[in-house]
């Protein structure tokens, strides 16, 4: 492809070092990305920044002599997309002429010293394993050859776990062999006020699966998990989960509640997507209620929390109660309506009361009464430092599983100073291999 420049400006001086030729303006259509980028970046953000900010770096265009590929984007294939997006005209371009190899350092180095993007591993994999079989070293493109071989045996384990590759519940499929459809439109018999659902005793789980903690992330825990495959985890909704073994995991809905909205309004299809991917349990979601709201936002928080959970086990999901406290007396009236006692597992967040030593004897008050009124075997206590709090007043008999929550999980990673690189460098299972077949994705498309 033809570069049509439109404002060709003096090669700047630069160092002996700087492979830089030339840097100008050309026909944002003259050049292409990259055409085995690993990198998954937000392009609105990056949209986002050039609308408010301007251009404020060139990217960088390889000129292709040496490798066959005209005008292709090493540095910068998301602003070039961002930009498109925008309707820009023209960009900013810093122009190299490298080799293949060099041509996947520099992608591989702009990519891993950038921000926390998520990666397609497939792609990154092959393109660090044509580094390591042209015989280069993986120096200057920010991965290790430990990190390669790690990457190498995920590649081999994936026909073994074909889900691994998800990072989100809601990315994985909807639809179910041998299923037309989940009805949506669904009316359960109940005898308690409002037509509160009742969630089925049979469809709670006996046992709270242990070891439990929760998933926080790719970089901390996948070598957690490898090291003890007997680890369970809690999956937060809408939060990065790749890498967990899903069949190990229990959807958990503490997080913000337009986060999770879709699960009452399209119930069916998010079970599907909890039995696509064989999950072993679903913690009932927990709808906010806000005590100085009218009572029927109340109610209509409830209902949908137990509508969800019922539905749910009627699709074979085994559903944990959750128990919400409120700060008025009425509100654990209203949430504990449709949990039946006796039941061997329930679960309770508590994030929201920030050191309030009020609040905290109050949800300790709150959560002995419900175990007193419900007779629960054991509980899953989520939270930070208030939780330790409310576990030590409420003085529990059942067995408490306390558990931490994914922020207080992962600001204490990065308070640690560790970045991603840092965590995958240690080698857990030999070498990087020998079967360049094992880690080609199956199909280019």
């Amino acid at each position: 492809m033809e570069v049509k420049r439109v404002v060709k400006k003096k090669a700047t001086t630069v160092s002996k070092k700087s492979i830089i030729i030339s840097t100008e303006t050309v026909d944002i259509e003259s050049v292409k990305m990259f055409h085995k980028n690993p990198r998954i970046g937000d392009v609105e953000k990056v949209a986002e920044s050039l609308k408010e900010n301007g251009q404020f770096k060139p990217i960088v265009v390889n000129k292709g002599t040496k490798t066959g590929r005209k005008n292709e984007i090493l540095g910068g294939n998301h602003t070039w997309k961002a930009a498109k997006s925008l309707n820009w005209q023209h960009i900013e371009v810093s122009w190299v002429d490298v080799d293949d190899i060099r041509a996947n350092k520099i992608v591989l180095a702009d990519n891993g010293s950038s921000d926390g993007s998520t990666y397609n591993d497939s792609i990154l994999t092959e393109l660090l394993m044509d580094i390591h079989e042209a015989g280069e070293s993986l120096i200057g493109t920010t991965y290790t050859d430990e990190t390669l071989g790690r990457l190498v045996k995920r590649e081999e384990q994936k026909d073994e776990n074909p889900n691994a590759d998800i990072d989100m519940i809601e990315d994985a499929p909807d639809t179910l062999d041998g299923v037309n459809d989940l009805n949506n439109f669904l009316f359960f018999d109940s005898d308690l006020p409002y037509d509160i659902p009742p969630l089925r005793l049979d469809m709670i789980p006996k046992f709270c699966p242990k070891p439990l903690d929760t998933w926080a992330g790719f970089e901390l825990d996948l070598e957690r998990q490898e090291e003890d495959p007997s680890l369970h985890w809690l999956a937060v909704w809408h939060a990065g989960s790749r890498g967990i073994n899903w069949h190990q995991a229990v959807a958990c809905f503490y997080t913000e509640d337009f986060h999770f909205e879709s699960v009452y309004t399209d119930t069916a299809k998010n079970a599907k997507k909890i039995l696509n991917l064989g999950m072993e349990a679903s913690i009932m979601p927990n709808f906010s209620i806000n005590p100085e709201s009218p009572i029927a936002t109340w109610v209509w928080a409830a209902y949908r929390s137990f509508f969800v959970g019922r539905f749910f086990q009627e699709a074979g999901i085994p559903v944990i109660p959750d128990i919400q406290y409120g700060g008025d007396d009425k509100v654990l009236d209203l949430t504990i309506l449709g949990i039946p006692k006796g039941a061997g597992v329930v679960s309770t967040q508590i994030q929201n009361a920030r050191g309030d030593t009020s609040k905290v004897r109050m949800i300790a008050r709150k959560l002995k009464e419900a175990e007193d009124r419900l007779e629960f075997k054991s509980i899953i206590v989520y939270g930070y430092t208030d939780a330790d709090d409310v576990v030590e007043r409420a003085g529990l008999d059942c067995e408490v599983i306390r558990v931490a929550n994914r922020t207080s999980r992962r600001r204490d990673y990065l308070n640690s100073g560790a970045t991603i690189n840092t965590q995958q460098t240690k080698q857990v299972h030999g070498g990087i291999g020998n079967s360049r077949k094992k880690i080609r994705p199956k199909s280019a498309g």
